[in-house]
């Protein structure tokens, strides 16, 4: 039963979140010690492209910390331009995807959304999803990279398991 603790309190945290999103960074930060991860963002939003997006909730937890100037310098600099934003909304809703796969391998050596956001908050490899939400909104999970050597089959399991749990929050 030990083995089940950090997941248990981890769906406590979430459903805790969904009805008060102050509690949101004490669930993301124990989302992200389960899952093994650097960190994560959890975004609600209206509208697909930068030009009419509006983030109705937004939070970066990285290294155990709540990014409030990630979370400016992101839609202020890098959000406009980056060019895995549109790709990513065309991807099916509920799909897992690695970071990597939502760019060009030119967009890798261009981006300064991938060369130096994605760098700096630790996210290259990272996982995204995003779950289509009602009018038009769509709930965005974006895992940072894992603490371990890459992605275990055991994260990712978790992960998709707790899928369903974070995009209803």
């Amino acid at each position: 039963m030990r083995a089940q603790d950090p997941l248990n309190r981890t769906l406590a945290l979430l459903h805790e979140a969904a009805l008060d999103d102050t509690r949101w960074f004490d669930a993301a930060c124990q989302l992200n010690e389960t899952c093994r991860t650097r960190g994560s963002v959890l975004s609600l939003l209206r509208g697909r492209s930068p030009a009419d997006v509006e983030f109705v909730f937004g939070r970066f937890c990285l290294n155990e910390q709540r990014r409030e100037d990630w979370e400016r310098k992101y839609l202020e600099d890098y959000f406009p331009c980056d060019p895995r934003v549109p790709r990513f909304f065309q991807q099916p809703s509920g799909k897992l995807w690695h970071t990597s796969d939502l760019y060009t391998e030119r967009e890798k050596r261009e981006s300064p959304a991938y060369r130096e956001a994605l760098r700096d908050t630790e996210a290259q490899n990272g996982l995204h999803v995003r779950q289509a939400g009602p009018s038009g909104s769509d709930v965005v999970w974006i895992l940072a990279d894992s603490l371990e050597e890459g992605w275990t089959s055991a994260q990712l399991r978790l992960i998709l398991y707790l899928r369903q749990h974070v995009l209803s929050t």
